[in-house]
């Protein structure tokens, strides 16, 4: 079933497009074993998802980095979030979700995830909707983010300030984050209320 949480939700297909493709779509049954396979076929043996030369694209990247981990595929960078740079880019936006961008940057309409699953008390999961429908909707997805960022770098990239954060904070935390919502993190309970003591004497003595 597809979970908006990442490290419960399962697999049942994949989507992706390249430079030179338009997006199509891996589907199957949702085991593990079957998403292994699949991606093996498409890239090698993992090896474009592991080669740190190979940029990889995504919107929500963290999400997709860590459903992958859990089926046994590290992603290695470099990577790009059409979402983060969209944040940059145009921080007060309504919006930094797929169809709205699309929308708003491609003059595009994108299909709904209610016009293939249903909505409401009435919605199914991913993995049932009917593969005539599931395909057009996956493919899509991976080229609509494919142009999403070809409609982005440019801007991000004319900027140096905000490529440079963008490249040297906001994309290597994608990884770590997504690795820290799979494992947990340990925390210094003392320390972090010792910080905590020390930033309200701070905020006390600012407000005088």
């Amino acid at each position: 079933n597809i979970s908006m949480e990442g490290c419960v939700a399962e697999i049942p297909n994949m989507w992706m497009a390249f430079a030179c493709i338009p997006g199509f779509a891996v589907t199957g049954d949702a085991g593990n074993g079957f998403l292994r396979r699949s991606i093996g076929i498409v890239f090698q043996d993992y090896r474009l998802l592991e080669d740190r030369s190979v940029l990889k694209i995504g919107q929500n990247l963290k999400y997709d980095i860590l459903v992958l981990a859990r089926a046994g595929v590290e992603v290695n960078g470099p990577v790009y979030d059409t979402m983060l740079a969209s944040y940059l880019a145009n921080p007060a936006a309504r919006s930094h979700g797929m169809d709205n961008l699309a929308a708003e940057l491609l003059n595009y309409q994108t299909i709904s995830y209610s016009e293939v699953a249903g909505s409401g008390k009435k919605q199914i999961g991913f993995d049932e909707v009917e593969l005539e429908k599931a395909v057009p909707y996956a493919a899509e997805d991976a080229d609509i983010t494919l142009r999403l960022h070809r409609a982005l770098w440019p801007g991000l990239e004319r900027d140096g300030s905000l490529r440079r954060v963008f490249e040297e904070i906001e994309m290597p935390l994608v990884p770590v984050l997504s690795r820290i919502e799979r494992n947990g993190a340990l925390l210094d309970r003392e320390r972090l209320a010792e910080q905590s003591k020390e930033l309200g004497e701070r905020m006390l003595a600012l407000e005088k």
